[in-house]
């Protein structure tokens, strides 16, 4: 079994780009903390994985969509920060003895607490956003 730890941002663009789901726009950040098991002997060229680990998620610049403004008036958004389990599967396949080719997908249980203000109205409800992740890299290993 081989050990991974990743932080990683798990929007594509980083936190330049805001997100929308639902009412929300927001940005946010996923810091995940895995473990790999790898049945294959390690000398081999394919090397597949499985994983499992948790997740935080850290949401900022929080907004109300603009539909929304404009019928109930200024608003504001506040989402909690979020732990989670994170799955994953995956492989590596060696180009050379230094380069290698990496294609995994990831899901992130991501469930937090919005709450929604407008004027002295406040209203919280649960959201669960468990996006799966994909991606292809190139690697090099030192």
């Amino acid at each position: 079994m081989r050990a991974m730890v990743a932080a990683a941002l798990m929007m594509r663009a980083g936190l330049a780009q805001a997100y929308e789901a639902g009412d929300m726009v927001f940005r946010g950040g996923v810091a995940t903390v895995s473990l790999q098991y790898v049945p294959t002997d390690p000398s081999g060229a394919f090397q597949p994985y499985v994983g499992a680990g948790i997740n935080y998620t850290l949401f900022f610049d929080e907004d109300v969509d603009g539909q929304n403004e404009g019928v109930l008036g200024p608003g504001d958004l506040d989402l909690d920060a979020s732990f989670g389990l994170a799955l994953q599967a995956g492989f590596d396949y060696a180009l050379s003895d230094k380069w290698f080719v990496n294609a995994g997908v990831w899901w992130v249980d991501i469930d937090t607490d919005a709450t929604f203000t407008f004027g002295s109205s406040q209203r919280t409800t649960d959201v669960e956003i468990d996006p799966f992740v994909d991606s292809i890299s190139l690697g090099y290993r030192f």
